[in-house]
């Protein structure tokens, strides 16, 4: 088995998730930058766009059952920082989502598996995925799991 097909399959097991849909995980995982050239890729734009109102959704939620009676105005800052590219990226890289991203080999490259946007966009992508593949459930147990560490601290200066 290669590396990043090993690495795919640590993945899910961080996530505590199989996914029944493969395809649909590879898309999540897959670069636009591998679209390059000839060949026609799905690759993971579409599911980041998702993802991140998913996310926006996870978040928002966590947020008000913590301070229900926090206000719109302390709210906002918060959810901001906690959906962030920056955020997403770190979370990205706690659970090892670089190694199992497929990228083009020009951009690997010039580092886009450590790119705060790359790896950001893949993580907001994969949330989609488990969305659709496990349903909001599914996607709320990981997302809880993942973005412990950010509530912990979840201030803009991060």
């Amino acid at each position: 088995m290669n590396a990043r097909l090993s690495a795919v399959e640590a993945l899910e097991q961080r996530i505590g998730h199989s996914f029944a849909d493969r395809d649909l995980l590879e898309r999540a995982l897959t670069h636009a930058s591998v679209g390059d050239g000839a060949r026609k890729v799905r690759h993971n734009e579409r599911l980041e766009f998702l993802g991140d109102r998913v996310l926006n959704l996870l978040a928002a939620e966590r947020l008000l059952a913590l301070d229900p009676d926090a206000k719109e105005g302390v709210l906002s800052p918060r959810l901001a920082a906690l959906v962030n590219g920056k955020a997403c990226a770190r979370v990205a890289r706690r659970i090892g989502l670089a190694q199992a991203l497929r990228l083009s080999g020009s951009a690997s490259k010039i580092g886009a598996r450590e790119s705060d946007g790359v790896l950001g966009d893949a993580c907001e992508a994969l949330m989609a995925a488990l969305f659709i593949d496990g349903g909001l459930d599914t996607a709320r147990a990981f997302f809880l799991e993942a973005w412990a560490e950010e509530f912990a601290d979840p201030s803009p200066a991060r």
